[in-house]
């Protein structure tokens, strides 16, 4: 499983646990006739709404993943690209040298 599917996996359950437990609170909120049972409602509401952004940002999340993940490759190609041209340039250097000083 790619890192971008296991974060997708992730943030589904978390999503689904928030519901489960925003729902839980809701109804034995209602129960309860206590302030205790409303600040239980409210808190039910607040994960409820919770788990739903979630899912609304998990499909712009993986994106970004997948987008950081391509500049970062991008980044290291590039870097290896810019020491073994260095490298190379240094050798020629010093071989130009050794000719002109012999």
């Amino acid at each position: 499983m790619g890192k971008s599917s296991a974060l997708k996996k992730n943030c589904t359950d978390l999503s689904f646990e928030e519901n489960c437990l925003g729902r839980f609170l809701k109804e034995y909120g209602r129960a309860d006739k206590t302030r205790a049972g409303k600040m239980m409602v409210a808190v039910g509401k607040t994960m409820g709404y919770s788990g739903q952004q979630r899912l609304a940002i998990r499909v712009p999340l993986v994106r970004l993943y997948q987008e950081v993940e391509t500049f970062r490759q991008r980044a290291i190609e590039d870097t290896h690209w810019t020491v073994s041209a260095t490298c190379q340039f240094r050798c020629f250097i010093v071989e130009i040298c050794g000719i002109f000083l012999c």
